[in-house]
């Protein structure tokens, strides 16, 4: 099967995004669809990977979707790129440290195609500009089927 690349012209509601990518991904685990490359943006949302902490929010009247991926919080909005591989990673590939690692070079190699030098720290997940982070990675997996994906803000709200 070859991968599907689908681009969303319009913002796609969080929880209408999520469930069509817990459908995929059954699909592509059972090999009756294509894996999926799916760029799109959010309206503005808040969520919460498996590794947030209460103490991670400092501002308790903001709301905040709890999720099934890997991170803390990320703000999804206009402005950010939200990119999801739904991807069937293969045996010598199934590390979840490789597969972040893949998708930082992705993102880096596609930054420097627009004269952005973005690097890695390796303290932390994601690619960073300036010491700023510009793309965060969160996933999730079952049966090494990859869901959720990354963040890259290219012209977000900074308040």
């Amino acid at each position: 099967m070859s991968i599907e690349i689908k681009k969303s012209e319009k913002p796609v509601i969080y929880e209408d995004a999520k469930k069509m990518m817990e459908e995929r991904l059954l699909n592509v685990d059972l090999n009756k669809s294509n894996e999926l490359i799916w760029t799109l943006e959010h309206p503005e949302i808040y969520t919460a990977g498996t590794s947030y902490d209460e103490s991670d929010i400092l501002d308790k009247s903001i709301k905040i979707l709890e999720t099934n991926r890997g991170g803390k919080i990320t703000y999804h909005g206009p402005g950010q790129l939200v990119v999801y591989p739904i991807i069937k990673w293969h045996v010598g590939e199934q590390s979840v440290r490789k597969i972040i690692n893949r998708l930082e070079d992705w993102v880096m190699a596609a930054l420097a195609d627009c004269g952005i030098e973005g690097y890695r720290d390796e303290r932390m997940m994601g690619v960073w500009l300036e010491g700023y982070k510009i793309c965060s990675i969160g996933l999730a997996f079952k049966h090494w089927v990859s869901r959720h994906g990354l963040a890259l803000n290219y012209n977000t709200n900074p308040n």
